[in-house]
């Protein structure tokens, strides 16, 4: 009964925090994971290398705060970020150490193992394709070539160079819309070609795009994440070359040392078994996690039914139902049973097993498969006397007219990004369906200080510096557009119209009697 208890665990909710018995320092477990994450991060950019075990236990802690992420951990590049993540730790050495030495430019006596560099081209290659896919398939605007006609203006966070883009000739932009597709559904099957040259075309074509993209927008860390498949697409002497002399040196050398250990190993009987057998496993691993994925891109399951950032159910068998009935008549429990969904239950069988789509070790991806033709954005405003209301200021979502968009990524402003999203479905949209919302506003109701932190630095809560907490809170929908440049700072960098209602004005009281009716509150 435990093991089947552990696998339901894990399939509902992947965390150490299942450690956690007293919910009161819940808070405390969760400040304890990000410091160690951080602390293991800083480790290895000291260190100039990390083990496997050293990534692994970043994977696991990572992967203990996302799985109770909920709403603020649903971007796709989660999922993104803990499959590279796990890549990473299947092809970095074993020791404890990583390195030989903090100056070492690569690990020694640890080359990766030859199946490595084309798991991560398959990454890269699902990560290009499916985006390209998931356009073509979805918004018609992609399809006539008019996408980045808005793209550029309606993104969720722009940054400095956004609007400049967004005025260039609608010629340019049409081309824009044209290239991104080649890129996305042409460039990947250069990967197929068993040359070098293809290799490297393709890996070349892959980071130029993304720091395209960059230029183009704030899109938090998902760029810069995606540009590292791309690099596992050149050889060692490509790298090399890319590098400036001093550095080129010292990798060249690290380079040759690593080759010499493969020699090595390769030599050794034991260990040349043990290293055919890692990589016939990851191999088979990953052909097992792909089939799903192979048939959301390509098969007859894809199509408009494309699924982009998704995990697919992988059921994988912990205890066949012989060995379970064995252990269990040997205890007289023979008739017990378990109803989980962690349980599949055949004719005469009860296979404990394990569904692994929760864990996100290989996922489908896509982005913007629609693209918004108007900027629809939420604007909270509060007031004491129900006469006068005040605006509340975000760090980079778009609300006062005035405010100058600034250079965000890679980091991550979750609730910048959340506001977006909430207001996706344009002048439809309603903040009483969205139980964080009405959250996020009993919290500003009640002036917490930690949701006050999330807000601009200066004056993102009105009414802060009086000391005091608003009576009601509305939120209203205004439509955006960039402004012309202007000449000088006073002149608004956006001009704005309110097109609806986002919330009535609440108070307190409202807010819980809403939150009640999510289940939130009892």
């Amino acid at each position: 009964g435990w093991l089947r208890s552990v696998c339901l665990q894990i399939e509902v909710l992947p965390s150490l925090l299942w450690f956690v018995r007293d919910l009161k320092r819940l808070d405390r477990w969760l400040d304890a994971l990000a410091l160690c994450g951080a602390s293991l991060s800083l480790l290895s950019l000291v260190w100039g290398g990390a083990s496997a075990w050293h990534l692994f236990m970043m994977w696991v802690l990572y992967h203990s705060i996302n799985a109770v992420g909920q709403r603020w951990y649903s971007f796709g590049w989660e999922s993104q970020l803990l499959e590279t993540g796990l890549l990473a730790m299947l092809a970095a050495p074993t020791g404890l150490s990583g390195c030989a030495s903090p100056s070492s430019a690569l690990p020694t006596a640890a080359p990766p193992p030859v199946v490595i560099p084309w798991i991560f081209r398959w990454l890269a290659f699902r990560i290009m394709l499916g985006a390209g896919l998931i356009k073509v398939r979805g918004a018609n605007c992609w399809l006539d070539l008019t996408a980045m006609c808005h793209h550029l203006e309606t993104q969720p966070i722009p940054n400095p160079l956004s609007r400049m883009f967004h005025n260039l000739p609608r010629g340019m932009l049409l081309f824009a819309t044209a290239s991104n597709h080649i890129i996305e559904l042409a460039a990947p099957w250069l990967l197929l070609l068993p040359l070098n040259v293809a290799q490297s075309a393709f890996g070349a074509t892959h980071i130029l795009f993304q720091f395209a993209l960059i230029l183009t927008g704030n899109l938090s860390f998902l760029n810069w994440l995606t540009i590292i498949p791309g690099l596992w697409c050149f050889d060692d002497a490509v790298l090399v070359g890319m590098l400036p002399p001093a550095a080129a040196q010292r990798t060249a050398e690290a380079v040759m040392l690593a080759r010499a250990s493969a020699r090595e190993v390769t030599a050794l009987g034991a260990s040349s078994i043990l290293a055919f057998a890692h990589s016939t496993v990851v191999v088979a691993a990953i052909a097992w996690l792909s089939v799903p994925v192979y048939k959301n891109l390509l098969g007859l399951r894809g199509g408009s039914k494309q699924r982009m950032n998704s995990a697919f159910e992988r059921r994988l068998v912990i205890l066949p139902s012989k060995v379970v009935s064995f252990f269990d008549q040997s205890r007289g429990i023979a008739d017990q049973k378990l109803e989980s969904d962690s349980v599949r239950h055949g004719p005469g069988s009860e296979d404990v097993s394990l569904d692994v789509r929760s864990l996100r070790l290989l996922n489908s991806y896509g982005a913007f498969g629609s693209v918004s033709i108007e900027r629809i954005e939420i604007v909270f405003e509060g007031t004491c006397d129900g006469i006068t209301w005040h605006s509340y200021k975000f760090k980079a979502a778009v609300d006062d007219p005035l405010k100058r968009p600034g250079w965000l990524a890679p980091y991550h402003l979750r609730l910048d990004w959340c506001r977006w999203i909430a207001s996706c479905r344009g002048r439809r949209s309603s903040g009483l369906q969205e139980p964080w919302v009405l959250s996020f506003v009993a919290q500003l109701l009640r002036g917490d200080i930690a949701a006050r932190q999330l807000l601009a630095k200066k004056g993102g809560d009105p009414f802060e510096a009086a000391g005091v907490v608003p009576k009601w809170i509305r939120a209203d929908l205004y439509s955006y557009r960039f402004a012309q440049p202007p000449r000088v700072l006073s002149e608004p960098y956006w001009l704005r119209d309110r097109v609806g209602s986002y919330l009535p004005p609440l108070n307190l009281e409202d807010v819980a009697t809403k939150l009640a009716e999510h289940g939130l509150l009892t």
